[in-house]
């Protein structure tokens, strides 16, 4: 990869390696591997190192507590239904599996205060398929 910054609004730009690049005067073009202009690009690119990768910062208790509760609202919605088909006694092998799983995937939501690495480092639980 090939990388430039736009130094107008500081965009990075990768090229692939068969892009071809051609510098004059401080002003780069660049051409597909067939020879073809790559147009519509600013004129104000310039080489730069690749960016670094995104890491988004720790998440504070408040965030974690907040999207817990996102979570578990949202497992709420698929368990309640489960719950129904059980208590009428109608559901089927696949809803009592599924509510257990669902009902699992809450508790391990509930617990993740408990982990070592809150709140900075929660290793969120996966919801069931």
């Amino acid at each position: 990869m090939k990388y430039f910054v736009n130094t107008t609004d500081q965009q990075v730009f990768a090229f692939e390696d068969d892009v071809e690049v051609i510098e004059s005067d401080g002003v780069y073009n660049f051409n597909t591997a067939e020879g073809v202009p790559l147009d519509s690009l600013p004129v104000t690119l310039v080489p730069c190192d690749p960016p670094l990768p995104y890491e988004p910062p720790p998440m504070d208790a408040a965030g974690a507590i907040a999207e817990r509760n996102a979570l578990l609202a949202a497992a709420a919605l698929r368990i309640d239904p489960l719950n129904d088909a059980v208590e009428l006694g109608d559901a089927t092998p696949a809803e009592v599996a599924a509510l257990k799983a669902w009902r699992q995937y809450r508790v391990a939501l509930n617990r993740i205060e408990q982990q070592a690495g809150f709140p900075a480092a929660v290793d969120w639980p996966k919801a069931p398929g």
